[in-house]
């Protein structure tokens, strides 16, 4: 009879273990999405405003080129949009080659 009287003590014992275990996982996984999250964010901003900044200052070169100087007859309408093109396909291979080293530094160091 002593022994039953010890069960209910070894289960609250076992839930309170398993929902501190299932909580510290839980903050630990939304941590590390958060910052990852935070990241991407704090990269797209920043990436966002050099672009616009460059490309201002684009625009404002062809404007302040004559139209009759060699400069305004090398530049197309479309220079805005290839610059913007150019910049984000870098940025895109620049993520991309970072992606791929931190998933091989992760499968590097996963595999024994």
């Amino acid at each position: 009879m002593p022994a039953l009287l010890g069960l209910p003590i070894l289960g609250n014992l076992l839930v309170v273990l398993f929902t501190s275990l299932f909580t510290f996982v839980v903050r630990y996984i939304s941590m590390r999405l958060a910052i990852g999250v935070a990241f991407i964010a704090l990269f797209s901003a920043l990436i966002s405003s050099f672009l616009s900044w460059g490309l201002s200052q684009l625009d404002s070169l062809i404007a302040s080129v004559p139209v009759l100087a060699s400069v305004g007859y090398l530049l197309p309408d479309n220079t805005a949009i290839c610059v913007s093109a150019i910049v984000s396909t870098d940025v895109m291979c620049g993520v991309y080659s970072l992606g791929s080293r931190v998933l091989f530094k992760k499968t590097d160091i996963a595999t024994p």
